[in-house]
């Protein structure tokens, strides 16, 4: 079996970054011409952390892929569906869905966070201009994911 030398390592970091950095991109949920970020506001979720624990897999029933590090919207209040796990090294052991609505305003950026506590999982979304909660935190019941089987 051959052993790859210092050069074909280097070659496959340098593959994989640029994989990785082609991969994060924002999303536009609206139609026409992107706007200035003054009239738009852009939901994100926390990227905080090794493994990131809390994902948007849906806004105003759209799909955001997983690759979609931030979505832009237009003002008015928007439905998210968030997934929230607790892992062992990127496989998830428990996981909970939940669904959030809030009021964006243009030109703010929010944050979507969301936490394993015990038995839970409780989520919330931030206005990171102000650092304050525009949703109370909302507690859902887990799902193991190892006794059903299921994937992220």
């Amino acid at each position: 079996m051959a052993r790859m030398n210092k050069k074909n390592y280097f070659y496959v970091i340098l593959l994989f970054g640029s994989i990785f950095l082609n991969s994060c991109q924002t999303m536009q949920l609206y139609t026409g011409d992107r706007l200035p970020k003054e009239e738009v506001a852009i939901i994100k979720p926390n990227m905080e952390g090794w493994f990131r624990n809390t994902w948007i897999s849906e806004i105003d029933g759209k799909p955001v892929g997983i690759t979609n590090t931030k979505v832009e919207v237009l003002p008015g209040v928007h439905t998210l569906r968030i997934k929230v796990k607790d892992s062992e090294f990127a496989q998830p052991v428990y996981m909970g869905v939940d669904t959030i609505s809030f009021e964006a305003e243009a030109g703010h950026v929010y944050r979507v966070d969301g936490k394993i506590k015990r038995v839970e999982a409780v989520t919330w979304v931030i206005d990171e201009e102000t650092n304050a909660p525009v949703t109370k935190g909302r507690k859902m019941q887990l799902e193991d994911s190892k006794k059903e089987g299921k994937g992220w």
